[in-house]
């Protein structure tokens, strides 16, 4: 099943990973100075009382991000076949909507309607998966750990498939608050599925992810607490679909609620702490998404980043283990 790493196949990697690394480092540095009165935005008033210090900080760093991507796929990568254009496509897509989510914050104090966000992504979600299917015609099974396979036959195979993009998308945004928490969890994640491409001989899905990680890295550079720029909505959505875009292509998208276990907390911590308001009058938490109610609990944002990271790096290995065994 598994296919032998060839050392050319990972010197390839190494290679493209530092190219992309710097080519992100300076669109970001670039970005920051040239439009740093741009896109600066006002701390959300709902937000606790240590985030009032980031006050006009400048945000919409995914532009940099995306744009390091697409420039890296292009130019680092020896073959691009659909597979590397469809997930361009999903950054450009995804980046769009959240790239208006973040303008309305910038210009109107406050982002577009959580209704006509849905639709779009449900759009952009749709129109990603009906791509891949009409350019690669991909298998309709559901991949299980311990290699078992369930046909799901297309009609439901892309339904499922419009839905792990979805809630990883939405999963990841929701983790974007702490300075450095979604870039580095989200680099965790495009490494963990870049090993698990190689073992499956899929080397094209090996590069973009590498180069994903690797844009994230040169992103986190200046997103490392203090930050100097945000990812906003329009990196958080545009690399969120392209993560789960790699793991669907790559048939392993029931590794995400494991190598991204804490994004599926941070998510499922917004719907509970809804659920709980709306029916009960109660706050389950002190705030969500859950970070915030650490903070609220007297842990520093830094201390908060780091578990948030050791524990991301401990059930990666663990979803190695399952994808091996």
């Amino acid at each position: 099943m598994y296919c032998v790493v060839e050392s050319a196949s990972v010197l390839r990697l190494i290679f493209a990973a530092i190219g992309a690394f710097f080519v992100s480092w300076a669109s970001c540095a670039f970005f920051i100075k040239r439009f740093n009165r741009w896109t600066r935005s006002a701390v959300r008033e709902y937000v606790t009382e240590l985030h009032k210090a980031k006050d006009q900080t400048p945000t919409m760093g995914g532009v940099p991000m995306i744009f390091a991507a697409i420039l890296a796929l292009l130019f680092l990568m020896p073959f691009k076949g659909p597979q590397t254009l469809l997930v361009m496509g999903a950054l450009v897509f995804f980046g769009l909507i959240g790239g208006w989510d973040d303008w309305k914050k910038i210009t109107c104090k406050k982002g577009i309607s959580d209704r006509s966000k849905f639709i779009a992504q449900i759009v952009a979600a749709a129109t990603s998966v009906a791509l891949w299917f009409w350019m690669v015609q991909p298998a309709t099974t559901l991949w299980l750990p311990g290699n078992w396979h369930i046909e799901l036959g297309a009609g439901l195979f892309f339904l499922w498939a419009v839905w792990v993009i979805l809630c990883t998308d939405n999963a990841v945004n929701f983790t974007d608050g702490l300075d450095g928490l979604a870039g580095s969890l989200l680099l965790i994640n495009f490494v963990t599925f870049a090993v698990i491409a190689l073992f499956l001989g899929q080397n094209e899905l090996a590069e973009i992810s590498v180069i994903c990680a690797s844009v994230l890295g040169g992103f986190l550079w200046f997103n490392l607490y203090p930050a100097t720029v945000f990812m906003g909505d329009v990196g958080a959505l545009g690399f969120g679909a392209a993560l789960a875009l790699v793991a669907l292509m790559l048939h392993r998208e029931l590794l995400i609620p494991l190598t991204g276990g804490l994004f599926v907390l941070e998510g499922v911590s917004v719907v509970v702490q809804k659920m709980g308001y709306r029916l009960r009058k109660i706050r389950v938490f002190k705030m969500a998404p859950i970070h915030h109610h650490f903070e609220l609990s007297g842990m520093s944002e830094t201390k908060i980043t780091a578990r948030f990271v050791l524990t991301t790096l401990i059930l990666c290995l663990l979803a190695l283990y399952l994808f091996l065994k």
